[in-house]
């Protein structure tokens, strides 16, 4: 794979069917690492290990999550989410 096409060699990829499965299988990847090490926090940290509340623990991967996750097809992925903000989300700084 030529560097020119990057990580995995997506750039080169060009049947779309083949690169938006690619795309969410990435998606897929991180949203399973963030569900494991950080669900409910902001983001998963560095290093993939621990995780950091920058806006308060407000669970901003989840909200910021919930259109790509639905775009995606991502049904149960986004019913997750979207369960977590109706009896989790609070603004509250509880």
């Amino acid at each position: 794979v030529s560097v020119l096409c990057g990580a995995g060699g997506l750039g080169c990829i060009t049947a779309p069917d083949e690169r938006a499965q690619r795309i969410k299988d990435g998606m897929l990847w991180a949203w399973s690492h963030y569900r494991e090490r950080a669900w409910g926090h902001d983001e998963l940290g560095h290093g993939k290990s621990q995780w950091v509340d920058w806006m308060g623990g407000i669970g901003l991967t989840i909200v910021d999550s919930m259109d790509t996750l639905l775009l995606m097809g991502l049904e149960e992925e986004y019913r997750a989410a979207r369960d977590w903000v109706v009896n989790e989300l609070s603004f509250d700084g509880s």
